[in-house]
C-alpha cells in the first residue's frame, strides 16, 4: 500500500511544479511585453516630439518668410484706411479751432460763401457724373474753407454711401448730428446708410429720432412704418400707421401697410 502513497505524493509535487513553471514563465513574458509597450511608447512619444518640432520649425519659416509680403502689401491699405479716418477728426478739430478765431468781416464771409457755393456746384457736378473721388475732393475743398458747412459733410457722407463706404458715411453723418442734433435730415440720412448697410435695427433708431423731431413729416412716418413691419415690429408699426392716416390720409400705400401689418 505505501507504494500508492508514493505515486498520489509525486503526482501533486509534479503539479505543483508545473504551476510553479508556468507561473513563472507566464510572468516572465508580460514582464517583457510591459518592457517592450513602455519602450514602444517612449520611441513613439519622442517621434512625435520630434515630428511636432519638425512641423514648428517649418511654420516659423514660413511665417517669417511671408510676413514680409503681408506686410509690404498691408501698407498701401493702411496708408488708405489712415487717411480716411484721419479726415473727419482733422475737420472737427478745424472747427473747434475756428470757433475761437476772430469772426470774418462781412465782406470776407461773402466771398467764402461765394467760393463755397462755386465748389459745392463743382462737387454736384461730378457726383452725377459718379466721379466720387472728385466730388470728395471738392466737399473736403470747400470744409477747408468753411468748417461748418452742414451741406457740404451730408455730401460727402452722400459720397461714401455712393462708394458703399458705409463706415465713413456714418462716421460724416454721426459728427455732423453732434453739431445740429435737431436736423431731422441727418438722422434720416443716418437711417438710410444703416439701412443700406443691412443694420435694419439702427436704421429704424435713427428713423425715429427724425420723426420725434418731425412727427409730421410723411416722410419720417413712411420710413419708421416700412423698416418696421421688415422687423415685424408691431408696437412700433402700429402708431406710425395711425400717424399716416391722420397726416396723410389719401396715402396710396397705407391699405398695404395694413396688409402686411395684418400678416405679422
Amino acid at each position: 500500500m505505501w507504494w500508492i502513497y508514493l505515486i498520489f505524493g509525486a503526482v501533486i509535487v509534479g503539479s505543483l511544479g508545473l504551476l510553479a513553471y508556468y507561473y513563472i514563465n507566464r510572468r516572465n513574458k508580460l514582464a517583457q511585453l510591459d518592457l517592450d509597450a513602455m519602450k514602444s511608447h517612449r520611441q513613439q512619444k519622442v517621434k512625435t516630439q520630434v515630428v511636432e518640432n519638425r512641423m514648428a520649425r517649418k511654420y516659423s519659416q514660413a511665417i517669417t518668410k511671408i510676413a514680409p509680403t503681408f506686410k509690404k502689401a498691408a501698407q498701401p491699405i493702411k496708408k488708405i484706411g489712415g487717411k480716411l479716418a484721419g479726415k473727419i477728426s482733422s475737420l472737427e478739430r478745424k472747427y473747434k479751432q475756428e470757433k475761437n478765431e476772430a469772426p470774418k468781416t462781412m465782406e470776407q464771409k461773402e466771398v467764402v460763401r461765394q467760393t463755397v457755393n462755386q465748389v459745392l456746384a463743382e462737387g454736384q457736378a461730378l457726383m452725377e457724373k459718379e466721379d466720387y473721388a472728385g466730388a470728395e475732393k471738392k466737399y473736403i475743398e470747400v470744409l477747408s474753407e468753411d468748417s461748418k458747412n452742414i451741406e457740404a459733410y451730408k455730401k460727402l457722407a452722400d459720397v461714401y454711401s455712393a462708394r458703399k463706404d458705409y463706415t465713413h458715411a456714418k462716421e460724416t453723418l454721426e459728427f455732423i448730428a453732434g453739431l445740429n442734433p435737431k436736423d431731422e435730415m441727418i438722422w434720416r440720412a443716418l437711417g438710410d446708410v444703416h439701412n443700406a448697410d443691412e443694420d435694419k435695427d439702427n436704421a429704424l433708431k435713427y428713423y425715429q429720432k427724425g420723426l420725434d423731431l418731425a412727427p409730421n413729416n410723411p416722410k419720417n412716418i413712411v420710413l419708421v412704418i416700412e423698416t418696421s413691419l421688415d422687423l415685424s415690429r408691431k408696437d412700433i408699426a402700429i402708431p406710425a400707421i395711425d400717424k399716416l392716416k391722420e397726416v396723410n390720409p389719401d396715402n396710396q400705400k397705407l391699405t398695404e401697410y395694413l396688409e402686411k401689418l395684418e400678416n405679422l
